[in-house]
Order: C-alpha cells, then sequence, then structure tokens
C-alpha cells in the first residue's frame, strides 16, 4: 500500500472553482461586461444555456431561448463595431443538432438589423 499526498491537486482544483465561478459573474452581468472590455475583444465564444448556474439539467440551447442575453451581447458589439470572430458553441442533442445550431446562426444574423 502507499499514499499520495493530493493537497496540491485539491487547492488547484479550488482554484480553478473560484475562477469559474468569478467569470461567470462576470459573464452573469452581461452585456456590461463586454462595454467594460471596450476594444480588447478579439474573438467571441458563445453558448446559451438553459438555466445558470452548475445547476445538474443545465443544458446548452438554441440562442435567444435561454437566460443569456444574446442579443444585449451582439447589440453591444455591434455598437463597438466588433469585427473579429463570433464562434458559436451548441452541445446538446449531438445526434440531431443542426435544426438548433442553424437556429443559433440565424439569431445572431437578425441582431442589429
Amino acid at each position: 500500500h502507499y499514499a499520495r499526498d493530493i493537497t496540491r491537486r485539491k487547492l488547484a482544483e479550488a482554484a480553478l472553482r473560484e475562477n469559474e465561478r468569478l467569470l461567470r459573474a462576470i459573464v452573469d452581468s452581461e452585456p456590461e461586461c463586454v462595454k467594460l472590455l471596450k476594444g480588447r475583444i478579439i474573438s467571441v465564444h458563445l453558448k446559451d444555456r438553459n438555466v445558470r448556474g452548475n445547476e445538474k439539467d443545465k443544458r446548452d440551447v438554441p440562442f435567444g431561448t435561454g437566460v443569456l442575453n444574446i442579443r444585449a451581447i451582439l447589440d453591444e458589439l455591434k455598437r463597438q463595431k466588433f469585427a473579429g470572430n463570433i464562434s458559436i458553441e451548441y452541445e446538446y442533442n449531438w445526434e440531431n443538432s443542426v435544426p438548433e445550431i442553424r437556429q443559433c446562426v440565424d439569431f445572431v444574423r437578425s441582431c442589429g438589423k
């Protein structure tokens, strides 16, 4: 038998959870966080969820149907004349996600018109 000290790993995991919590707090204040970063955003990676936080039943949903105010974020980016890439993340309904991804793309294209 042998024992392994996992203290460093546990500390790293706790630090990661804290960083995720802080990042979520920033993102949850959207679009204010986008305003604060004006001129420094070069790429955007978006995902919408059905609920906030770490609930077990959280899942991705098509843009505009979840809790994130993606329209306000995109409107703010347009106001800032954002010219970078926008990545859409959608990891639900793997077997047939194309319709939902299309809905996300259409939503992004409809913003700011």
